[in-house]
């Protein structure tokens, strides 16, 4: 989170008319989450009044403020992102009596960045929905995507009003890689600053062919062996089994997870499955810079015991 730091200036108590006041100190942050002006309580004030303006002279347009029995006052009623504020106060004694000015203090609210969640890294959804994190007065969102990180020439650009979107005109080209950033808009139109760009690569599935067990059948053993179609670069593979209702969680845990010594197209596990469960697999080539990606999951049932 920014916050815009207020200058402090004590200011010198000094006699204004008969005012036994003096001036006061401002002393504090100006957060974007609850903007709030604040000094230090003043002996002898009752209340106080606040100038706020966007003219360090406060020559132009003033909102004016009277505050009683308190040292601060909420502004986010008043004040707009991404534009400079200057402000002061004065005491006002129990006799109507008002001190000097004290100094003036600047602020600059930032509209806060929005942070990119989904797509980052490879994905496996054709169309990924871009997600982020909604900011504090946003009413809408910006979002570019180019394979380009400087986004000279983005292949797509749009703003909306939901918290993730995909436009259906753009469809990302798998195996390349593309960054993306967003940036936040509130009602009068002020912009955050671009989010810091993320990447996504679309990844093919695997398309393992004859897979077995598949289809729903059921096993006619505990301990399955499992048999897939040959990837040409595969050194290797690695198959998962879960539980068949994990199968579309973000991160399903694994109940079997194994390697085959070679570029061998079955697996048989060495630890039983529970009977009578209805269970998914999939299997991905280990190629000889890293792995591929996993080919669909297919589902089988254990017997019974």
């Amino acid at each position: 989170m920014k916050y815009a730091l207020i200058p402090i200036s004590a200011a010198l108590a000094v006699l204004a008319g008969c005012a036994m006041v003096g001036a006061p100190t401002i002393d504090q942050f100006v957060s974007p989450d609850n903007p709030r002006l604040s000094w230090l309580q003043e002996d002898g004030a009752v209340k106080y009044e606040v100038q706020l303006a966007g003219d360090p002279n406060f020559a132009g347009e003033v909102k004016e403020l009277l505050v009683a029995n308190d040292a601060s006052v909420p502004v986010g009623d008043f004040i707009e992102y991404n534009r400079s504020y200057f402000w002061r106060v004065r005491a006002i004694d129990a006799g109507g009596f008002k001190g000097p000015w004290s100094a003036s203090g600047y602020f600059m609210l930032k509209l806060p960045v929005p942070a990119p969640v989904n797509p980052i890294g490879e994905t496996r959804e054709a169309k990924p929905a871009m997600k982020w994190e909604k900011t504090p007065s946003a009413v809408r969102y910006a979002v570019q995507i180019s394979s380009d990180e400087l986004f000279r020439l983005p292949e797509a650009s749009y703003e909306s009003a939901a918290k993730d979107y995909f436009p259906a005109a753009f469809t990302p080209e798998p195996g390349k890689k593309y960054f993306w950033r967003v940036r936040a808009i509130d009602a009068r139109g002020s912009l955050s600053d671009w989010s810091k760009p993320v990447t996504f690569t679309v990844v093919k599935a695997f398309t393992a062919r004859n897979l077995s067990p598949a289809g729903g059948e059921v096993a006619t053993t505990l301990t399955p062996t499992f048999k897939w179609s040959a990837h040409k670069d595969a050194i290797r593979y690695q198959a998962e089994v879960i539980l068949a209702s994990e199968a579309g969680s973000e991160e399903p845990r694994a109940v079997v997870l194994g390697s085959t010594k070679g570029a061998e197209t079955e697996m048989t596990p060495a630890k039983a499955l529970k009977p009578d469960t209805e269970y998914a697999w999939r299997v991905r080539p280990i190629m000889p810079d890293g792995p591929g990606p996993w080919s669909e999951y297919e589902t089988f049932r254990t017997p019974k015991p």
